[in-house]
C-alpha cells in the first residue's frame, strides 16, 4: 500500500504472475489500472549523504534506518532533482519494512508494513474488489501485433560503496514506458534489491535507448519490465 503525505491516499498493488496480469487499485476513486503481462527486458548518481538513524520495530520486527540523499543533474527540459529516501530493513527477513521518499519533482510518498504474516495468504486478497471500475491501460504490453523494444544504447549501473561493501548482488525490476522516441520513462521499482541500488537503476536506465515497439509498421509506446542486474567485478560468473 502507498500513500501521498501531502494528500493522503492508498493504492493497492495486485500482481498475479500466474495470469500474467498486474493492477494498480486506486481506493479513493475505486478505479483498478490493469495491464496484461509485460515483457522482461534483461539487458540514477551516488548518494551524496547516507545517515543512518538507528533501530525501531516495525510489525513486531527489528529495522536498521538509513536515510539517503541523491542528487540527479539537470539535463535539456528536465530540471535539478534531489530525492531524499528513508529506508527501514530488517536484517532478519531482508526485506524493507517502511519506506519515505521525498522528491523535489514528484512529491512525497510513503509506506509501511503493519501486518506481517509468514504463511500462505488468502487468495481473495489478490480478487479485485466487485464494486470497482476496471480499466484496462492502453499502452499495450509486447505481443498481440506489438514488438518487444529492443535496447540499442546500455549503460551499466554504478555501485554505491555501501552495497560495494555489503557485497550486495542481484537483480533490480523496473516497470517502464518506453515511447516511440525511444527512451523510458515513468519508471515504477517492481522488486527491489538495495535503495541506492535501486536509484543507481533508474538513473542508468534514463540513459538507455531503444528501438521503439511497433504496431503495423508504427512506433507505439509500450509497457514493459526490465531488469538491471549488479553483479561484483571481483565475483565473476563461473563458467
Amino acid at each position: 500500500m502507498f500513500s501521498d503525505e501531502d494528500k493522503p491516499r492508498i493504492t493497492v498493488a495486485l500482481s498475479d504472475h500466474g495470469a500474467g496480469r498486474v493492477c494498480d487499485l486506486e481506493t479513493e476513486t475505486k478505479v483498478a489500472h490493469c495491464f496484461s503481462s509485460l515483457p522482461v527486458l534483461t539487458v540514477a548518481s551516488r548518494p551524496n549523504s547516507l545517515e543512518k538513524l538507528g533501530t525501531e520495530m516495525i510489525a513486531g520486527l527489528l529495522c536498521e534506518g538509513t536515510r539517503s540523499t541523491f542528487t540527479l543533474p539537470a539535463q535539456p527540459g528536465v530540471a535539478q532533482r534531489v530525492i531524499v529516501q528513508e529506508d527501514w530493513k530488517s536484517p532478519e527477513l531482508d526485506v524493507t519494512l517502511r519506506n519515505r521518499s521525498t522528491d523535489t519533482s514528484a512529491g512525497s510518498k510513503s509506506w509501511t508494513v503493519t501486518k506481517l504474516s509468514r504463511e500462505e495468504p488468502d487468495s481473495k486478497l489478490f480478487e479485485i474488489p466487485a464494486d470497482y471500475q476496471v480499466v484496462e491501460e492502453p499502452t499495450p504490453p509486447a505481443g498481440n501485433g506489438v514488438s518487444k523494444p529492443k535496447v540499442t544504447k546500455k549503460v551499466e549501473p554504478k555501485y554505491t560503496e555501501k552495497a560495494r561493501h555489503a557485497k550486495i548482488e542481484g537483480t533490480v525490476t523496473l516497470r517502464v514506458t518506453v515511447g516511440v522516441d525511444g527512451k523510458a520513462t515513468d519508471m515504477q521499482v517492481r522488486k527491489s534489491l538495495d535503495p541506492g541500488l535501486d536509484q543507481e537503476a533508474i538513473k542508468a536506465v534514463q540513459q538507455w535507448r531503444f528501438q521503439p515497439g511497433q504496431k503495423d509498421g508504427k512506433p507505439v509506446p509500450v509497457l514493459a519490465n526490465i531488469e538491471v542486474n549488479f553483479r561484483l567485478l571481483d565475483n565473476p560468473p563461473s563458467n
